[in-house]
Parts: C-alpha cells; sequence; structure tokens
C-alpha cells in the first residue's frame, strides 16, 4: 500500500494522522527496495501532506528524510542540504545521531563551510553538538588549514563545559604549532585545566 493510499483511506475513515504515523511512511518510503514505488510515492510526497494537513514535522520526521535521500541516487547529498535548511527554518534542532550523519556528510563531501554552519546553529539554539562532530569538524577543518576554525569550536566546546578529546587536541596542536598560534593552543589547554578542576575524579559516583 502507497503512503498517499494510506493516508486518503485513513482519511475515509475519520483516523487522527499523527506526525509519528507520517514519519513512520516517510522511513518506510526512503529504506524501500523498490525504487520506482520510491519516487512514486516516496517521502516527499508524504511530506507535503503534513504541509497540507498542518501537521509540522519533527526532529525525527528530518531524520528519516535525510537517511532516505542519502540512499537516494535522484535526490542524494543535494536534496540532504536542501531538507537541511528547511529543518533550519523550523528552527527545529536535530538530535546527536542526526547531528554526527549530517556532519560526516558535509565533511566527507568537502563541504566544510555547512558543517561549520551546523555548529553555529546548534549553539545558537544552546546546544553544545557530540564530541563526535567535533572530531569530524576538526579533522576535516585541519585538513584545510584551517586551525583557527577549529580552534574557536574546541574553545565554545571547553566553555560549555565539556572536555575535547585527545586526538583534537592533538590535531590542533599540529595545526596552531605549524601556523604560529601557540599562544591560541596555551589558552585552549588552560581553559581544559581550568574545567578538569572542576569535574569529579573518574570513576566518582554521582548521587
Amino acid at each position: 500500500m502507497s503512503s498517499i493510499f494510506f493516508c486518503e483511506h485513513m482519511d475515509r475513515r475519520d483516523f487522527d494522522i499523527t506526525v509519528q504515523i507520517l514519519t513512520t511512511l516517510i522511513h518506510g518510503s526512503g529504506v524501500a527496495r523498490n525504487k520506482i514505488k520510491t519516487r512514486q510515492f516516496g517521502a516527499i510526497k508524504v511530506m507535503k501532506e503534513m504541509e497540507e494537513k498542518g501537521i509540522e514535522p519533527d526532529s525525527v520526521t528530518f531524520h528519516s528524510m535525510f537517511i532516505g535521500m542519502m540512499k537516494s541516487k535522484e535526490f542524494g547529498f543535494n536534496g540532504v542540504c536542501e531538507y537541511y535548511h528547511k529543518m533550519k527554518e523550523r528552527c527545529l534542532v536535530p538530535k546527536t545521531p542526526t547531528v554526527v550523519m549530517l556532519m560526516k556528510l558535509f565533511c566527507q563531501n568537502g563541504e566544510v563551510n555547512l558543517g561549520l554552519d551546523l555548529w553555529k546553529y546548534m549553539l545558537e539554539r544552546g546546544y553544545c553538538p557530540h564530541g563526535q562532530a567535533l572530531e569530524l569538524l576538526t579533522t576535516a577543518l585541519c585538513a584545510r588549514r584551517r586551525g583557527n576554525d577549529a580552534f574557536e569550536c574546541s574553545r565554545q566546546t571547553v566553555e560549555r563545559g565539556r572536555c575535547v578529546s585527545e586526538p583534537v587536541y592533538r590535531m590542533l596542536e599540529t595545526s596552531l604549532s605549524s601556523n604560529n598560534e601557540l599562544k591560541k593552543l596555551e589558552e585552549l589547554k588552560g581553559k581544559i585545566q581550568k574545567l578538569h578542576s572542576f569535574l569529579p575524579p573518574p570513576g566518582t559516583q554521582l548521587i
């Protein structure tokens, strides 16, 4: 049964169509093996159905959209970018798996500026991205000799009470040393040491 037909069938029977139901349909469309049906009754049409019915998509809806488009040759990376911007327009905050997935996709496709955009967006919404997202972004930035941008992301992480991983620090150490930015590295090191002084010792159980 197609997604659109299913929605129409539920309408005739006066069922309430929720964002959870439509998100499930979007996920099913995205992972369907029958590519013809996926194109014909796929996630984008279901998304339009949601808009027509006044049902706002949530972060899970967009996560399913991203997965489906990443599997699609027809939409692919450009489709993900389009819906990433739509997600931002709705001021939705993606969950950690979505952030890491998008960051990996952006960085691996050479779109490090989109990775920085995602990073800044999360901070603006009051969230500090997961450490894995920082590692992906730092790797991409340092590979492009943008150690200063990588430093800023790490500084923002530490200032929000989260430690940076050893690989991130080592990448910054290499990048900033080659750019004669050792003062910034010392600044970051001082912030990390200060943060550690406030954190409980490893293995401490918090009640």
